[in-house]
């Protein structure tokens, strides 16, 4: 009888370590994703838990590049515009819930962002530089639904368009850029959902479109 019982034993304790190793195998180890980048770490806000899904946090990342030595920060630029450019809801100017922050790079002493929300005063909205980089940077915020006319004043004198914002509109001195926030809905789809465009169209209250 005692025989048996150490036999109980000793299967007891074979059973317990191959347990304990079909556990340990049975754990997942971290792999290799895009937030491993250390180029794209602290941009992008990963809220629906789908590694592409990011949306581009840009208080972090002027943070981050603003504490970084000089010689890193234009390739941290270059890293922040792609993941932009590279995230279809997303472009130019950044857009995330109420903020807006207008993004221009060149080699310019000034760039101001004169539009409908200023009276196209190009000296109202003033960008700034970031060190040791070519990227300007103006962060304001806006109404969700809000949506303007805008255009960039270079060197104090030169008007042209966003370079990187494809969207355009006609203006009494030509095309200008348009900025429309998340919740901005075009008249033309309101009017398909049978409200009238006439009864919601509002004139811009600039004085004058540039």
């Amino acid at each position: 009888m005692k025989h048996i019982s150490i036999l109980f034993l000793i299967i007891a304790i074979a059973l317990t370590a191959l347990s304990g190793c079909d556990s340990q195998d049975s754990i997942v180890k971290p792999t290799t994703s895009q937030t491993d980048d250390p180029s794209r770490i602290g941009y992008g806000d990963n809220r629906s838990g789908n590694e592409v899904d990011e949306i581009p946090n840009w208080t972090q990342f002027l943070a981050d590049v603003l504490a970084a030595p000089i010689e890193d920060r234009p390739a941290m630029v270059d890293s922040f515009l792609t993941l932009v450019e590279d995230e279809e809801d997303y472009g130019f100017p950044l857009t995330v819930e109420e903020q807006c922050v207008y993004l221009y790079t060149g080699t310019v002493n000034s760039v101001g962002v004169p539009g409908d929300h200023n009276g196209w005063n190009p000296d109202a909205d003033q960008m700034t530089v970031i060190p040791g980089t070519l990227l300007w940077y103006h962060e304001t915020s806006y109404e969700l639904d809000a949506r303007l006319d805008y255009k960039f004043v270079t060197n104090g004198g030169t008007w042209i368009l966003d370079p990187r914002n494809p969207r355009q509109i006609n203006g009494g001195f030509g095309p200008n850029s348009e900025m429309a926030m998340p919740e901005y809905v075009n008249p033309w789809r309101l009017y398909t959902t049978g409200i009238s465009c006439m009864a919601i169209w509002r004139p811009s209250n600039s004085p004058a479109t540039r």
